[in-house]
């Protein structure tokens, strides 16, 4: 006969076979257990069905298992190791899911410790029992309006209960907290402030075009945006686009994509920006999909990118019959980064952008690999494959407005 844990209220004498409607349900049961008897608990195992059900979930002491060999044996420290605080403890939890009741079962309870356990009058200070609840957050945020700092916040707070010590929670817990909260408002007011600059700039300006999606919690998750100078340059040079992901170099952490081409006097113009929530196939498609849609559907003739297999992924389905070149600046550097020579990144930039037959080019490849013994390296491999993506040899008669992002010869 199973045991109901609904009220979590069974002593843990008692637990073995006992039944949680949720995992949630034995999380707070656990934790309430290592409250009472002084340990702070960390999450471990953690199995999922193909479906996403939790089939296992177990709990372990925060001192359980030991720190990793190769962090103690590490001799190139910059700064001091932390201390040592794991100690091998045995003590866990774990449930297991009964499919035929629909509940999780209580499979592994073991209560030793190899170590001190916490006194009552501490226990509040562990890790996993330090908690800012809503209540605490909302008078901080109040006092912290008014110019007060969290220090004082804190001694303030800890007034109310009889000292600081009775908080549940320290100061550090409470700054992390009004900091994720201050960050996750100004990123909300950015975005709504972004949208509405837009909407309100298309109001006076028809030829500014913007598009944007939304993620599952409502956040703004991609975002498109041209204005009229811009499109009019692409309706005169839009035969060549040029485009790279500059990836967490701002401060939302997103690819800031800059769609880019030449003009009659070869210098660089801008067709748009995109700010994409991640480097992935849907996220390109949807920005060239939507670039096309602000360009009156013209396709490029030629695409110049680096190697980015999502971007290529996308332009393949975007660009149908578009020619898609590689960044040379970007294989150059490529080339000196995977094989660490100067003498063969020369003579790789070379046979990139000199016009010859596919017949030469195949000779000089392999006289070149060869030459630096790279008949099973993988990025040589890789290179030789993508070859009619980068070598003139293969892309004579496309243009390119003289656009292939390569610096003077070495």
């Amino acid at each position: 006969m199973s045991k109901s844990c609904d009220n979590l209220k069974l002593p843990w004498t008692n637990i073995l076979g006992a039944q949680f409607d949720s995992v949630k349900d034995a999380d707070a049961w656990y934790m309430n257990y290592s409250r009472l008897v002084g340990f702070s608990v960390r999450k471990n195992e953690l199995r999922r069905s193909k479906s996403g059900q939790t089939m296992i979930r177990r709990w372990v002491c925060n001192l359980e298992g030991y720190r990793a060999e190769k962090y103690l044996a590490n001799d190139n420290r910059v700064r001091e190791p932390r201390p040592i605080t794991r100690t091998g403890c045995k003590a866990s939890f774990r449930v297991n899911y009964d499919n035929s009741s629909g509940k999780y079962t209580v499979t592994e309870f073991k209560t030793e410790h190899n170590h001190p356990l916490t006194s009552p009058n501490e226990v509040h200070l562990l890790r996993s029992h330090r908690h800012v609840s809503e209540g605490d957050l909302a008078q901080a945020k109040a006092l912290r309006h008014v110019g007060v700092k969290t220090c004082q916040v804190v001694d303030y707070m800890g007034d109310q209960v009889g000292g600081s010590h009775n908080l549940r929670f320290k100061r550090k817990d409470l700054q992390n907290r009004l900091d994720a909260d201050r960050r996750a408002e100004i990123g909300d007011t950015d975005s709504v402030a972004t949208i509405a600059y837009f909407t309100a700039k298309s109001d006076n300006d028809p030829g500014l075009y913007h598009e944007y999606t939304l993620d599952d919690q409502n956040r703004l998750r991609n975002l498109f945006w041209t204005d009229y100078m811009a499109r009019y340059d692409y309706e005169c040079f839009g035969d060549v686009l040029a485009f790279n992901a500059t990836y967490k170099t701002n401060a939302y952490h997103k690819p800031l994509v800059t769609l880019v081409g030449t003009n009659h006097h070869r210098r660089t113009t801008v067709f748009g920006f995109g700010l994409l929530g991640d480097k992935t196939v849907e996220s390109y498609t949807w920005l060239l999909q939507t670039f096309l849609s602000a360009m009156g559907n013209r396709k490029p003739k030629s695409v110049i990118t680096d190697g980015d297999k999502a971007m290529s992924k996308a332009i393949k389905t975007v660009f149908v019959g578009a020619t898609h070149r590689l960044c040379c600046w970007h294989l150059e550097r490529n080339a000196q980064a995977n094989i660490k020579n100067e003498d063969f990144t020369r003579k790789f930039h070379d046979l990139m952008l000199t016009g010859m037959s596919a017949g030469e080019f195949d000779l000089w490849w392999f006289a070149l690999v060869d030459e630096f013994k790279l008949h099973e390296h993988g990025w040589v491999k890789q290179m030789y494959a993508k070859r009619h993506k980068w070598a003139e040899a293969f892309l004579k008669g496309t243009f390119f407005a003289g656009k292939k992002f390569v610096k003077k010869p070495l």
